[in-house]
C-alpha cells in the first residue's frame, strides 16, 4: 500500500511540473508579432505606440495610407497611432530579426523550428503562413471568412522565400489591414 502511495505522489508531482503549460509555439502574443534591433535588443511590436516605435526605428518616410518606411528596409503601418503591420525586407539581414529569432536569409525549416508546426500549408512552398486569433487564443487553419473589425485581432506572420529557398521578406500583419489596406 505504501508503494502505491509513492507512485501516486510521483505521478502527481510529475504532472504538476509539466502539466498545464503551453509550448511557446502554440500561442502568439503581441510581442511575438514584433522585431528586435539586433545591436541593441530594442523591440517594436504590434500595438506599440508610434512614438515608442520611432524611438527604435528612427525617423521614417511617409509611404502613404498610414505606412512608413524606415531604414534599412522596414515598413510599418500605423492604425490609430499604433503598430498594425511590420515588414522586414532583405536589407534588414543581420540588423533586425523577429522577436522569435527569424531573420532574412533563413530557410523554411529554420523558421518553422522557431514558430512551430501550426502553419497553413502552402502548395507552392514559396510562403510560410501562420494565422493567429488573439480573441480565441489559437492558431487558425485557414484565413477567416469575415473581414470586419474583428479581424484586427487576427494576425498573420508570413515569410516569403526566394528561388534559393531563403527568406527574403518577413511580414506581420493583421487580417483587417491585409483585406482593406487600412
Amino acid at each position: 500500500m505504501k508503494s502505491l502511495g509513492w507512485i501516486l505522489l510521483l505521478i502527481f508531482a510529475l504532472s504538476g511540473c509539466g502539466g498545464g503549460t503551453e509550448k511557446e509555439d502554440e500561442k502568439f502574443t503581441q510581442e511575438d508579432m514584433g522585431i528586435i534591433k539586433t545591436a541593441s535588443g530594442e523591440k517594436v511590436h504590434f500595438g506599440m505606440k508610434r512614438a515608442d516605435a520611432e524611438k527604435v526605428l528612427g525617423k521614417g518616410k511617409d509611404a502613404g495610407k498610414g505606412r512608413w518606411e524606415y531604414e534599412p528596409g522596414i515598413l510599418v503601418f500605423y492604425r490609430n497611432d499604433s503598430v498594425a503591420m511590420i515588414t522586414l525586407e532583405e536589407k534588414t539581414q543581420g540588423q533586425y530579426q523577429t522577436t522569435r529569432g527569424a531573420e532574412i536569409g533563413m530557410r523554411l525549416e529554420q523558421i518553422r523550428n522557431l514558430y512551430g508546426e501550426n502553419d497553413i500549408p502552402d502548395p507552392s512552398g514559396a510562403n510560410l503562413n501562420y494565422i493567429y486569433d488573439f480573441n480565441k487564443g489559437e492558431f487558425l487553419d485557414e484565413y477567416p471568412s469575415v473581414t470586419d473589425e474583428k479581424t484586427k485581432d487576427t494576425v498573420v506572420f508570413s515569410t516569403m522565400f526566394d528561388s534559393n529557398g531563403q527568406a527574403d521578406a518577413l511580414i506581420m500583419i493583421d487580417v483587417y489591414f491585409q483585406n482593406h489596406g487600412e
